[in-house]
């Protein structure tokens, strides 16, 4: 090497690969660990300067940065080059603005100011969480907490068509966002399971399911998927395997409590059937569970030299994981050992679940018996799938907790007393002006306007001494009473309460005829209180 590497060229990349190839094992003294992202590298100084020399590479001091998590670390003296270096308050690496107290409230505030100037694309979302694995712990901070919140209020007022008054309690949970920083606290959760292999949620000693690392994969030369037929029949079951193959049917079962098991049935020529359970951790997913049964069915039937073998399963995403020759699932991989190494013929069969099958209702119904086993697992390694659904749950208790018990939002609440009934509302309606007005309690009528000194009085016009409320305007206003009778009608002969929300939801006609009621009212509004 007689020169650096040329930046822009086409090669350059490739070039700089091999050039920093040399440097990642260059031996550091003990507690130095090097880290490289492209041309950026966090260095042990006097070693990685001597490296460079060697390969006519200079390290520019003024584009060096330190910073010191500790005063006794802040103290130090450090040159390069004769260059005396200077400890930062935060340095930026890869996105991430990392504070010598490792509070990252630096970064909240850079990340929120650049969601805001994009807000039109609504990508707030990813970010804000970006690299939350490493600074997620930030959001215990009520200020972190608060700027998040503040952020996320504006957008949901504009998702939900609403006033710009509107509570951020009221707003988040109309517009069924899930709040920023619980948001940031599952992102952390789950990087923090992939870094650490653990969950928050299960004993030490289960641990993450991962894939094969890509030293452990086969080159990609010998790399093979499978094929797989189609049977719907017992006759189709024929056709598809020879009579003298050995049929291992296969099936996996995750039961309503959340045990789950597989098990796989073998039906070879002139021998009794054979039924093999195994018990997984209640963690596990169905996926797993099919995929095992067929890995642990192969095993089975090569430890017995068995030359040619039929593998039948109704799981179609099981084998379609199979099909792929650079799946890096560990069980599929292991399957693709398996079928390699196999000197036989192995085939592959999908039959269709529940179809009166006689070898698929025996798998069936052993890896539903295998699910119940009182014993060890036989595989207790969790996806990543588990901890998202779990951080999912505690995260929506905990959301409406908060939209429950704060003092704000308490208009919306008397309509939707919790984040179900949210939910169940906007899977029968969509957001709009009118119904926003009405389960806030922000929009045209006269105790709002008045509240906020826009009108000079916050009574009816129809009567001096009634209070024009979102309440008086539905249930008694008399400007509105023909439209009332029509929707109360209707209520009656449906026997559904006609301002109960959560009733509505169960009788379209109901929620329709309130939704066509309160837009009658949000739109003649105006001009009734200009009269």
């Amino acid at each position: 090497m007689s020169r650096g590497c040329v930046q822009g060229s086409v090669c350059g990349p490739t070039f700089w690969n091999v050039i920093l190839d040399d440097l990642l094992e260059q031996q550091l003294p003990q507690g130095c660990h090097l880290q490289a992202y492209a041309d950026d590298v966090l260095l042990a100084l006097e070693t990685i300067t001597s490296w460079g020399e060697s390969v006519k590479l200079n390290f520019g001091p003024s584009k060096t940065q330190m910073i010191g998590f500790s005063p006794t670390a802040r103290r130090a003296s450090v040159t390069h080059r004769g260059n005396q270096l200077l400890f930062q308050p935060s340095i930026k690496l890869l996105g991430v603005i990392v504070d010598h107290q490792l509070k990252f409230i630096n970064h909240t505030e850079q990340a929120i100011t650049k969601a805001l100037g994009i807000y039109k694309t609504l990508l707030i979302e990813p970010i804000i969480t970006y690299a939350a694995g490493i600074w997620g712990d930030a959001v215990r901070y009520k200020k972190v907490r608060r700027k998040l919140i503040s952020l996320q209020r504006g957008f949901a007022i504009r998702v939900v068509r609403g006033f710009r008054t509107i509570s951020a309690n009221a707003a988040i949970a109309l517009a069924q966002f899930t709040p920023l920083d619980l948001k940031v606290k599952a992102v952390r959760t789950v990087e923090r399971a992939r870094l650490t292999s653990r969950s928050p949620y299960l004993p030490a000693d289960v641990r993450l399911h991962r894939p094969t690392p890509p030293s452990q994969l086969a080159h990609p030369a010998d790399r093979l998927g499978i094929t797989f037929r189609t049977a719907y029949t017992e006759e189709d079951v024929d056709r598809a395997c020879s009579t003298t193959h050995t049929r291992i049917y296969t099936d996996g079962s995750k039961l309503d409590g959340g045990e789950v098991g597989a098990a796989f049935v073998v039906f070879r020529p002139d021998h009794q059937p054979v039924v093999r359970k195994l018990k997984l951790h209640d963690s596990c997913t169905v996926f797993q569970a099919e995929l095992l049964a067929i890995e642990r069915a192969i095993t089975w039937a090569s430890d017995r030299h068995l030359m040619d073998i039929a593998v039948l399963s109704d799981s179609h995403s099981a084998l379609q994981e199979l099909e792929n020759p650079a799946s890096t699932n560990s069980i599929a991989t292991l399957v693709h050992t398996h079928i390699r190494n196999h000197p036989g013929s192995i085939e592959f069969v999908w039959v269709k679940a529940h179809a009166g099958l006689m070898g698929n209702e025996a798998a069936d119904a052993a890896a539903k018996s295998a699910a119940l086993l009182h014993r060890t697992p036989d595989f207790a390694l969790f996806p990543i799938s588990h901890v998202k659904r779990r951080v999912r749950e505690d995260h929506h208790t905990t959301h409406n907790n908060r939209y429950t018990t704060s003092d704000k939002g308490a208009h919306t609440r008397e309509w939707l007393p919790d984040l179900n009934s949210i939910d169940t509302l906007f899977k029968h309606t969509n957001h709009t002006f009118s119904l926003t007005q009405i389960l806030t309690g922000h929009g045209f009528h006269r105790y709002y306007l008045h509240r906020f000194k826009i009108t000079h009085t916050d009574k009816c016009n129809c009567n001096p001494n009634a209070i024009q409320t979102i309440e008086h305007l539905i249930k008694t206003c008399p400007r509105y009473a023909s439209a009332r009778d029509r929707h109360e009608r209707l209520c009656s002969y449906l026997d559904l309460d006609p301002y109960a929300l959560q009733a509505l939801t169960t009788k379209e006609r109901a929620l329709e005829s309130f939704l066509e009621y309160v837009k009658h009212i949000v739109d003649t509004l105006k001009e009734y209180n200009s009269t």
